[in-house]
C-alpha cells in the first residue's frame, strides 16, 4: 500500500518535471557523436558488457560516461567506480526513488550527443534519469516507459538481453548520419 502511494507520487513528480523539460532534439549517429552517456542496471554480467561497449565507443573516438544503478546491496561492494564509470544505489535515492547523488544529478544535466538506456527492466531511478536527461538524442529498448521518452527505441522482443540490445544499437546508430 505505502509502496503503491510512493510510486504514484513519484510518477506524478516525474510527469510534472517532464512537462517543464526543454531540450534540443537532434538525431545523432555514432559517426558524428562526440559524447555518449550510458545508463544501466548494475549486476556483474551487465557491468562487463557495458564496459566492453564503452571501450568500443572510445575506440570510435567518442567520450563515454556510464552510470550504473545498483538495486541489490550485495552488489555495491562489487562495483568499481572509475573516472568514466559511476554508480549509485538505493541508498542514494530519496523516499520517492529520486536520485540524490551529485554525480547522478550532474549526469542528468549533461548534454550528451546520445544517451543510451541499456537497462532491460524498468527501475524508477533509471527512468527518472533518462526522462529528465538533457541529452540531444535518447535511445534504448522498446520496453516499458522508453517509448515515451526515447527518440529511438529498439525492438528486443526476440532477445531481451543487453548484448542483443547493444548489437542492435550499434547497427541502427551506425545508419544515422
Amino acid at each position: 500500500m505505502i509502496d503503491n502511494i510512493k510510486t504514484k507520487a513519484a510518477n506524478l513528480l516525474l510527469k510534472s518535471k517532464i512537462a517543464k523539460l526543454k531540450r534540443e532534439v537532434r538525431s545523432t549517429g555514432l559517426e558524428s557523436a562526440r559524447s555518449v552517456g550510458i545508463v544501466f542496471h548494475f549486476d556483474l554480467k551487465s557491468d562487463e558488457v557495458i564496459r566492453d561497449f564503452a571501450r568500443f565507443l572510445k575506440e570510435e573516438r567518442i567520450k563515454v560516461e556510464t552510470l550504473g544503478y545498483i538495486s541489490n546491496k550485495e552488489w555495491y561492494d562489487k562495483a568499481k567506480p572509475e573516472l568514466d564509470y559511476q554508480y549509485f544505489s538505493k541508498k542514494e535515492v530519496n523516499w520517492l526513488y529520486v536520485p540524490q547523488k551529485k554525480e547522478t544529478l550532474d549526469f542528468i544535466n549533461k548534454e550528451f550527443d546520445i544517451l543510451i538506456d541499456c537497462s532491460i527492466r524498468s527501475y524508477f531511478p533509471i527512468r527518472y534519469i533518462v526522462s529528465l536527461s538533457k541529452a540531444k538524442f535518447k535511445t534504448g529498448s522498446n520496453i516499458t516507459y522508453r517509448a515515451e521518452v526515447c527518440d529511438l527505441t529498439i525492438d528486443i522482443s526476440s532477445d531481451k538481453s543487453i548484448p542483443f540490445l547493444i548489437k542492435q544499437l550499434k547497427h541502427y546508430l551506425s545508419l544515422i548520419k
